[in-house]
Parts: structure tokens; sequence; C-alpha cells
């Protein structure tokens, strides 16, 4: 996952929501994933790779295929299909929801391009690039609301069952305000580590943050319900001084399809 929760989530969350527009955020999030599964449910057999995590790794889709990412968190849902219909390039294109308080909602457009440079899973490292948006559609206009670039490190530890995430890069955050709005520019950085417990079951903490806010730290479980086709991951944020709300709890799953067509070398 991009970086886009840790900007974006400080921007939206609000804790005097009521009930109903709890239940609808929920409702929305499980017809947006029923939706993914019986779109993905066409290109069986599968492999894996991330989602609500916001340190990201130097891996994408495999060549000629699509993948679904959706998680629901406690003030944000988001679906995110990615496909590879490029050699090294992965293009991402999806929407989310964020709370705003008060029975209001915040939809998002998100876009993003990452090139592999080198391929982590195939090498014990890799890194590549990528450059994103994202747009808030509020009040019906489009607005930038998010401009990101950076650089994904992944480190395959041969001698133990853990890999190493690493990104460092700049983005431009801005708090839209009706027809004003207020921009961060700054630095952005993560590390992150997936240790590997057995077949079926990892553990997963990052620490991430932007020059000039508080860093936020992120662990949680990962359960591959069917080996290389299904996985969901379970996982909770929060600041690392106490002082702002985190993520928060998040729940998410992860299906990625087979190549529904060869890519030439």
């Amino acid at each position: 996952m991009p970086f886009i929760g840790i900007f974006l989530d400080r921007l939206t969350r609000d804790g005097g929501a009521s009930a109903t527009a709890r239940a609808v955020r929920i409702a929305r999030f499980i017809a947006m994933g029923a939706a993914a599964l019986m779109a993905v449910t066409f290109f069986l057999p599968f492999s894996l790779q991330a989602q609500q995590w916001v340190v990201d790794d130097a891996a994408i889709t495999e060549p000629g295929a699509c993948q679904v990412e959706a998680w629901w968190g406690e003030a944000e849902q988001w679906v995110l299909p990615a496909c590879t219909l490029l050699p090294r390039t992965e293009v991402t294109l999806g929407a989310g929801w964020f709370d705003r308080g008060a029975d209001r909602t915040d939809p998002h457009l998100f876009g993003e391009v990452k090139f592999l440079g080198r391929d982590s899973d195939a090498l014990p490292w890799g890194w590549g690039l990528v450059v994103g948006t994202a747009l808030s559609l509020e009040g019906g206009g489009d607005r930038v609301s998010q401009l990101f670039a950076y650089v994904p490190v992944t480190v395959n530890l041969e001698a133990l069952p853990l890999v190493l995430h690493g990104n460092a890069g700049w983005a431009l955050e801005r708090e839209l305000h009706g027809d004003h709005h207020h921009d961060h520019r700054g630095l952005l950085w993560g590390v992150r580590s997936d240790l590997s417990l057995s077949p079926r079951i990892s553990l997963l903490g990052e620490v991430s943050g932007l020059s000039g806010e508080e860093a936020e730290a992120q662990a949680g479980i990962r359960l591959f319900v069917v080996p290389d086709r299904l996985a969901v991951d379970l996982s909770y944020g929060f600041s690392l001084d106490g002082a702002e709300d985190g993520l928060g709890l998040q729940l998410g799953l992860a299906w990625t399809p087979a190549p529904f067509r060869p890519l030439r070398p």
C-alpha cells in the first residue's frame, strides 16, 4: 500500500460519527469486497501481495496479471485494483471513502504507477520507483489532495524467515477547506518487517512518517486462508507519541490472479 493512509487519514478522522454512518461504511466495504472477489474468481489461480500497510514493497503483480486489494478501517475504506500490463510496470486505479463525522463521507480517487528496477521476488533484494496522486471528490469537485514519489527497497534475508522493506521519497499533503487549501511538503520515510512463522501465518510491523509530522507505527498478523490464493490481514496503527490518533484497527484482504495474457520480454 502506498503512503496514502498515513497522510489522508489525519485529514478525515472524526470520532463523532453516528452508529448509522458506521453501519453504512461497513456495508459499503462488504459490498466492495464482494464485488472484488466476484471479479477475480474468473482469473484463478492466485499469488499474493500486501494491502493496508503504509510501507510499500519492491514487488509488483505477475506480468499480465491483475490484483485486487481491499480493506476497511475505523475511518476509511479502500478498493485498489492493480494490473501489470507493461513489462516491470504496475498501474493502480482505485477509490476510497473517509469519515468526516456528522454523517459525512469524503470520497477519493487514487492513481499510482510503480516501476520495478530490480525484482525482489526473484533476487535477494530489489528496488523500484513509485509516483501517484489522490483526488478528493467532496462537493462534486476534482481536487488534488496528495502527490507523492518514493523509492521502495526490499531485502530478503535468506538465513532468516524475514523480509525487510524501506521507503524514502517526497510528498505533498493538501488539507482542503472549502475553496481554500493548506499544503504540507516534506520527505517521507518508512521501514517494515515481515516475519514468517509458518507457511500460513506471518507477523508484520512498520514505522513511517512525513517530515514535520509525528511518526506512526502499525503491527498486525497475516493469515493465508488459501495458500497462494487468499490472504487476510488484521492490523492496528497508532501514533508513537500518543498525542494523535493513529490508523486504528484495519481489516484487509488481497487476491491476485495468475497472468491472463503473456507479456513479451
